[in-house]
């Protein structure tokens, strides 16, 4: 299988591309079919994936919490190449006979980026153990731009409630917009608002 020892760059790509730019160079660079990242989920106990390249969908749970524990262990010996039949429930995911796994550092958790083909190299698993550093960076970014984007958009919420309490004078209509605005954006049902009472030194549920 062809391979290059050249690592990904993220030098001049948008944050938003940075992932799928980072698995298009890494399957250039190892000859793989396909790439996936897979991340904790800590409510399933299974791993998810988070971003891909060569698949038709990313949706579900690939890694059930039968199998985390075992998939965790095997893949934190990487970067190594594993035969498919070694990993249960991937399967049906992957294509290929190999599966090169990456252990990555990421804050929230261990992650991993594996890597399906047919008879890796040992310089398609240098460049991948290479890739490992950027694809860690990129998470970080993706991560905190999201938590940026989360920090504006609740200023936008508060501005507007500000703005309506100020215009209408009715703290009841814009704590009922405050809830209703505020359940859009974390795709909740209900939200409790807490009244404090500076002088009182209370809180009250609105």
């Amino acid at each position: 299988m062809n391979s290059s020892s050249q690592p990904p760059t993220l030098h001049g790509t948008p944050t938003a591309d940075l992932l799928p730019e980072l698995h298009r160079q890494v399957l250039a660079a190892t000859g793989g079919l396909a790439s996936v990242l897979l991340q904790r989920d800590v409510r399933s106990g299974g791993y998810r994936a988070s971003s891909g390249r060569g698949f038709s969908t990313l949706e579900g749970a690939w890694v059930g919490a039968e199998f985390s524990a075992d998939f965790a262990a095997a893949a934190l010996e990487g970067p190594t190449v594993r035969p498919l039949a070694a990993l249960p429930g991937l399967a049906d995911r992957l294509e290929g006979h190999e599966v090169l796994i990456v252990p990555l550092v990421e804050d929230g958790g261990t992650a991993f980026l594996l890597v399906t083909g047919v008879g890796f190299s040992a310089s398609a698993v240098t460049a991948a153990a290479r890739a490992r550093t950027e694809f860690s960076l990129a998470l970080r970014v993706t991560r905190l731009t999201k938590r940026q984007t989360l920090f504006l958009e609740l200023q936008g919420i508060f501005r507007v409630f500000t703005r309506g309490v100020t215009a209408t004078r009715s703290l009841r209509t814009s704590l009922d917009a405050l809830a209703l605005d505020t359940n859009a954006l974390f795709g909740t049902r209900q939200v409790a608002i807490w009244l404090h009472d500076r002088g009182e030194r209370t809180l009250s549920l609105a």
